[in-house]
């Protein structure tokens, strides 16, 4: 079988031995024997690499709407809340039995044992996945209150976030977002209040615990621009801004609102806009920026805006848009980020060159002229790949990198496990 041997995981490897070089900490390697799974012939490719083994980092996923069908029939029942209706594998006419789906998990999120369960479940599905790094965004503002407050809220959410990057060593930071729903007054206190949690230093194993402001729900009726404040109060060196965009604007609008939100609002990353496929100038756009676009097939073809067949996210990378693959809400649609990798090469057609590129683990290593300092650059911004390397360094990661020459029947691996 062929290994993940490409530059996104090399770069990983050689910063992390830069890292200890430059301390002068003491680098354990052992060098292991070991077989690749010979039961997973839906996740390999004809080459043989298996998509398992691939590691990962998923960018657009709502924490919410990644709490597993089983917890939400056990917690409805815990706090008497009646239990929505299945919707995994579903299309309907429109996105009420999502959204009531959606709500009725909000609704259960009642104690910090359910706080606990949600972060912990969310880190170990993203590692059965082959996930290194998670970033859940928050629709905070939806239960909050059951808390104590915003505030009271992501203090708990970091305290669960830490205890789930040791159980699981998946690590992980929150985008905290706005519901366009709600009027523009609450999203601006929103944002204060992250303001305030983020100077305070408060954060997950001494790193910053929030990485970004997104913006949610529905696009069509709800237009960025009234945002533009909550994004300049929310956001700072530490803060980047992640809205949701290009996904149900209104027809021809797609291309407008994800414009908007790159150019006014400063935004590094797009969750979805895949709509700005429909205008070829802002795809250069993007492009010449490299503007990342965090994509959804299965989310996208359920709710209607593209099949997962006609998905623009192959055009978008040809025109060389960066993209990352994710599964936005699997409680809602039944993906997983293995699956939509499995649907993406099956489906679409993606090479396992295409595949590790949307990987986004770590992309490149570029040399900083002015400090002298080598540092790891992602496609999107080189201090949330930074915070990833820290990640792995605080949790003492057992990093995992397969490699072999052209691949023999029944041909060994070898492991270099580097003990951080």
């Amino acid at each position: 079988m062929k290994s993940w041997n490409g530059p996104t995981v090399w770069a990983f490897l050689d910063y992390i031995l830069q890292i200890y070089a430059a301390s002068m900490k003491p680098l354990e390697l052992k060098c292991e024997l070991a077989e690749c799974e010979s039961t997973l012939p839906p996740h390999r490719s004809m080459d043989g690499r298996c998509l398992a083994s691939l590691p990962k980092a998923e960018l657009h996923l709502h924490l919410e709407g990644a709490m597993r069908a089983e917890t939400l029939t056990e917690l409805c029942r815990k706090h008497g809340v009646k239990r929505p209706m299945d919707t995994r594998g579903q299309r309907f006419a429109d996105f009420s039995p999502f959204a009531s789906c959606y709500i009725a998990v909000c609704e259960c999120l009642r104690e910090k044992a359910d706080l606990e369960r949600l972060v912990l479940e969310v880190a170990e599905d993203a590692s059965a996945s082959g996930a290194l790094w998670i970033e859940p965004a928050l629709s905070i503002d939806l239960y909050a209150d059951q808390f104590g407050g915003v505030e009271a809220t992501l203090h708990l959410l970091f305290q669960a976030a830490e205890a789930a990057e040791e159980a699981t060593q998946v690590a992980m930071g929150f985008i905290v977002a706005a519901e366009r729903h709600l009027p523009v007054a609450r999203a601006e206190a929103l944002a204060k209040k992250v303001r305030d949690v983020v100077t305070s230093g408060a954060g997950i194993h001494g790193r910053p615990g929030i990485l970004g402001f997104g913006l949610h729900s529905d696009e069509a009726n709800h237009p960025p621009e009234p945002f533009a404040e909550a994004f300049h109060l929310a956001c700072s060196d530490l803060v980047v801004p992640l809205p949701h965009a290009g996904e149900f604007a209104p027809t021809g609008g797609g291309a407008k609102s994800v414009r908007f939100c790159v150019d006014h609002l400063k935004a590094v990353r797009i969750a979805h806009g895949v709509l700005a496929a429909e205008d070829q100038e802002l795809v250069e756009h993007l492009a010449k920026l490299q503007v990342c676009l965090d994509v959804c097939p299965t989310s996208n073809e359920l709710l209607g805006v593209m099949p997962v067949t006609e998905s623009a996210l192959t055009k978008l990378l040809a025109a060389g848009v960066p993209c990352t693959i994710n599964s936005d809400d699997p409680l809602l649609f039944g993906s997983s980020l293995l699956g939509e990798f499995r649907r993406c090469r099956d489906e679409l057609k993606m090479s396992d060159e295409q595949l590790a590129a949307c990987a986004d683990l770590i992309q490149v290593i570029e040399e900083k002229e002015n400090i002298g300092v080598r540092q790891v650059l992602g496609p999107i911004e080189g201090r949330r790949t930074k915070l990833v390397i820290g990640a792995v360094q605080s949790l003492e990661l057992t990093v995992s990198l397969r490699f072999i020459g052209k691949p023999q029947k029944n041909e060994k691996i070898a492991e270099l496990h580097i003990l951080l």
